[in-house]
């Protein structure tokens, strides 16, 4: 008998507002733990939309977890046009807390020596946030790791200089 292994990949989702939680199976069972203690909200729906591109941005971008979490609070706040959503929005230092857990464990660690530097290197030590790459070389000169960074345009500006 042949048995076949399928990836379960399964939905979960959290109220906002309370502790209810939902997941959803693979065979479209669905769990839900919890009772909602409050009426429907639409502030919600919008608030989780913007949890997950928060957790998208925080392991996508390079830069620091403080400015993408407070330009998101500052693009919620001009666009809302109620303060429910701001009301039922996480404090500031939660979501950074949040982010910071999220992208330690999706990226790699920040390595504090050449030696810690994994071989090859992953993109995200030498792409750009366009996917440029900037690493020309990555490999042994006289016996010792060296990394070569430089982008296309500055070798360019380079070759077309006179000295």
């Amino acid at each position: 008998m042949s048995h076949t292994q399928y990836a379960l990949h399964c939905t979960h989702t959290v109220c906002v507002q309370c502790k209810v939680t939902t997941t959803t199976y693979p065979n479209l069972s669905v769990v839900v733990r919890y009772n909602h203690t409050h009426l429907p909200d639409e502030s919600c729906a919008k608030i989780l939309e913007i949890r997950k591109l928060l957790k998208r941005k925080s392991t996508a971008e390079a830069g620091p977890i403080d400015c993408i979490v407070e330009e998101a609070y500052n693009n919620a706040n001009r666009q809302s046009s109620s303060t429910d959503l701001l009301t039922n929005f996480p404090l500031l230092h939660i979501m950074k807390n949040t982010l910071q857990r999220h992208r330690r464990k999706n990226r790699p660690p920040v390595p504090h020596t050449i030696e810690q530097l994994p071989f090859p290197l992953p993109d995200t030590y030498y792409k750009t946030t366009n996917g440029e790459s900037f690493l020309l070389y990555d490999g042994l000169l006289a016996g010792t790791r060296s990394l070569i960074f430089s982008s296309y345009g500055d070798i360019v500006h380079l070759s077309q200089q006179e000295h």
